[in-house]
């Protein structure tokens, strides 16, 4: 389920809004109706991320520390550029499996909520499909407790694309995780590199 809210430039009644919906509602809230023709793009970023600040802290998205992360094809191919600073899925056209957003500097980190502003869209594809965490992990508790096991153990992630200088390319980090509170860390391409990295390469 998600929760459709109408843009207001009351930024109290906002907030309340969207930590409501986020944190005790749904999970996955779409605001509509930012005025982007008429802002503009560099003023709707500049709107977008007042918006976030709302919720907390923002978290740079590269190594250099710059705050908004453009989401397009920039011509980079995952099979040729894999492993060189900047590459990510995000960059090219290839289709991108269910994943936990944020960048790779933050291995071993899971932000508390991500957000994406929609300046245009695509002639074609660039559909999202959003998933409940927390159900996933309930279903395999449910039918496979035995896989839980080895989910809440850590993986190694390869951290290459946005690596800050002088930290491992790689970190031990698990699926899922329940203490202090519930995480979940996913995604299937960093893992099986990291993995490769380590001198230990998934057996499925």
């Amino acid at each position: 389920m998600i929760s459709i809210l109408p843009w207001t430039d009351d930024a109290s009644q906002l907030r309340e809004r969207l930590r409501h919906e986020i944190w005790a509602g749904p999970g996955c809230v779409v605001v509509r109706g930012l005025p982007i023709d008429d802002l503009g793009p560099d003023k709707a970023r500049t709107a977008y991320v007042a918006t976030t600040e709302l919720l907390g802290p923002v978290l740079p998205q590269t190594v250099s520390g710059v705050m908004m992360y453009s989401v397009r094809d920039e011509g980079i191919q995952l099979q040729r550029d894999y492993g060189q600073a900047g590459v990510r899925t995000s960059k090219t056209n290839a289709a991108f499996g269910f994943h936990t957003d944020s960048p790779s500097r933050l291995a071993g980190h899971t932000p508390d909520a991500i957000g994406l502003l929609v300046l245009q869209t695509a002639k074609s594809g660039g559909a999202s499909v959003f998933v409940d965490g927390c159900g996933i992990y309930d279903a395999i508790e449910k039918e496979r407790p035995d896989y839980l096991e080895r989910l809440s153990r850590p993986f190694w992630v390869d951290r290459r694309a946005e690596l800050p200088a002088g930290e491992d390319p790689i970190l031990p980090v698990p699926v899922f995780s329940t203490s202090p509170q519930f995480r979940v860390r996913y995604l299937r391409l960093y893992i099986e590199k990291g993995q490769e990295l380590a001198g230990e390469p998934l057996t499925v």
